[in-house]
């Protein structure tokens, strides 16, 4: 899916703001920390399962050979 796409569908309250970025140096400010969760925890997830099959399936081919 296109970048351009992607962001419309998620609307601009998906954008990544300064402000947000700068509350997470405060460990303490749970509803920053919520917020960075609740919209990049599913993407951290996908990523490391997409880098954990490519990486099996890597094995896997090596030993074949």
């Amino acid at each position: 899916m296109e970048a351009a796409t992607l962001e419309r569908r998620m609307g601009q309250s998906s954008r990544t703001t300064t402000a947000m970025l700068e509350a997470l140096f405060d460990e303490t400010n749970s509803a920053a920390w919520e917020e960075f969760h609740g919209r990049y925890g599913p993407i951290i997830r996908a990523v490391a399962r997409a880098l954990a099959w490519a990486m099996t399936t890597r094995r896997m081919s090596r030993r074949k050979h």
